[in-house]
């Protein structure tokens, strides 16, 4: 009997130990699953925090990309305004001299881009049509403007272009109007001074169209409308100074030349160029790097401040 109780005893402990054994061993393997449950939680937690840092970099370079393409875009949109007012200038300057060739009278702003013909070299005293006298004035004022205006207005007739040759004017179309302008005598002696006025460019309007056909249809910018065009201030504006220090005139005759902004299509163009010429300049550097035995650099560099990818 007290050997029975004593097996039994023994049993006990040993299902007891079995049990132990049994528990730590699913305590271990449970320790041993939350290890790698937390290390793939940090993984992907690492994973989401890199992309998140990769699609913050890819926006901030992004960003810098669109503001200096939008810089460029600008520099070169300036850029492409004053060559347009510097063709405007070589026209200005052509047709003055023209006159000036014929002992015309006449002055010039190229800054303001017009150039101006006395009243009276037009005109009588309260005149509206143009006097007999001035008419080798408008033949040579005609001929000017038929000869030189092409070379910034689009044209078909290849005739108009030879007198182009020489002002060497970057873009062939940058011309949007020609306005005629009458600044009247604010003293002069007519009933209705604003009809006197629009009488007076009209005059001039009809006078160089007559000796110069190409100017009233033909002449057209690159939005198709005509070039030449007539408007009066009467008394509500005055003519402008030439020069800073000179007096403001208003018995005169003006012809304004107004250039059209640079379009996407020019941009586009002149930004295209400059990469071709960068192109062939780093070409060309790198002929000479290997002429001279150095090792040019062929990977791309990156833009100034952008961020490399994480």
């Amino acid at each position: 009997m007290q050997q029975d109780s004593s097996s039994l005893e023994t049993h006990d402990e040993s299902y007891f130990a079995s049990f132990t054994d049994l528990l730590v061993g699913v305590i271990f393997v449970f320790i041993i699953l939350l290890m790698i449950f937390a290390s793939n939680y940090q993984e992907a937690a690492d994973a989401v925090k890199n992309k998140k840092n990769a699609d913050l970099v890819a926006k901030i370079n992004q960003a810098k990309l669109k503001a200096l393409d939008e810089a460029r875009t600008n520099n070169v949109r300036n850029e492409l305004q004053n060559i347009f007012f510097d063709d405007r200038k070589k026209v200005l300057n052509a047709i003055v001299q023209s006159l000036k060739n014929e002992g015309i009278p006449v002055v010039v702003n190229i800054q303001e881009g017009f150039l101006r013909l006395p009243e009276g070299l037009l005109f009588k005293a309260d005149e509206d049509k143009i006097d007999d006298s001035a008419k080798k004035t408008m033949v040579t004022l005609a001929g000017a403007l038929g000869t030189y205006v092409p070379c910034i207005s689009p044209t078909q007739d290849q005739a108009r272009l030879i007198g182009c040759s020489q002002l060497n004017v970057f873009s062939k179309d940058s011309l949007d109007a020609i306005f005629i302008v009458d600044h009247p005598d604010p003293k002069a002696s007519v009933a209705n001074k604003w009809l006197h006025s629009v009488q007076r460019t009209v005059s001039v309007f009809s006078e160089l169209t007559r000796y110069e056909s190409y100017l009233d249809k033909d002449l057209k910018n690159s939005a198709g409308v005509p070039v030449l065009n007539v408007t009066a201030h009467q008394e509500r504006r005055q003519g402008q100074k030439t020069a800073p220090n000179s007096p403001v005139v208003n018995k005169s005759i003006e012809l304004r030349f107004f250039m059209r902004q640079p379009n996407p299509v020019d941009i586009k163009k002149f930004r295209d160029a400059e990469d071709l010429q960068r192109a062939q300049d780093l070409q060309k550097g790198q002929e000479l790097l290997h002429e001279l035995g150095a090792v040019p650099a062929t990977s791309p560099a990156t833009p100034a401040g952008i961020v490399p990818n994480p």
